[in-house]
């Protein structure tokens, strides 16, 4: 097990998330295929951007309860 990184922050821009295309993610994620966990919206994975920086990345579930407003607030 890694310790968590308790500096994680949104990555990107001034409203504190930064879209990508399903492309770039499935790229960062290296095809979905590390998988940290289990949020209120879905699962989470974990990523690797181009500069270096690992990232979670959490996806939207169809299934959720919460809308895609309440998930970018989180």
């Amino acid at each position: 097990k890694q310790p968590i990184n308790n500096s994680a922050r949104p990555v990107g821009s001034s409203n504190g998330y930064q879209p990508f295309t399903h492309v770039e993610v499935t790229k960062v994620t290296n095809n979905f295929s590390r998988k940290i966990g289990e949020g209120g919206y879905g699962p989470v994975f974990h990523g690797h951007l181009r500069n270096g920086q690992n990232v979670a990345v959490k996806i939207l579930s169809s299934k959720s309860k919460q809308g895609s407003k309440e998930f970018q607030t989180e």
